[in-house]
């Protein structure tokens, strides 16, 4: 059984990290300005986010990844 399915998230990877720091301006939605915020004010890190990311927001980067990337007209179609 992978860690996903026994309920744990895995680490993200190299590109899944830019993708989310590149996701983290003002035109971000509200769940990474709040992540974002909480790092700004030391509650967390992003490395702990790296580590341990939560499940939504693994679903919101590899969302924003496969419309990056998927041939136009492709992605939620």
């Amino acid at each position: 059984m992978s860690a996903v399915a026994a309920g744990s998230v895995e680490p993200l990877d190299a590109g899944m990290r830019e993708s989310l720091s590149a996701s983290c301006g003002p035109d971000a939605p509200v769940e990474l300005q709040a992540l974002a915020a909480r790092v700004r004010e030391g509650r967390t890190s992003w490395e702990a986010v790296w580590e341990r990311p939560p499940p939504a927001l693994v679903g919101r980067v590899l969302a924003d990844v496969a419309r990056r990337w998927a041939p136009s007209g492709t992605v939620g179609a």
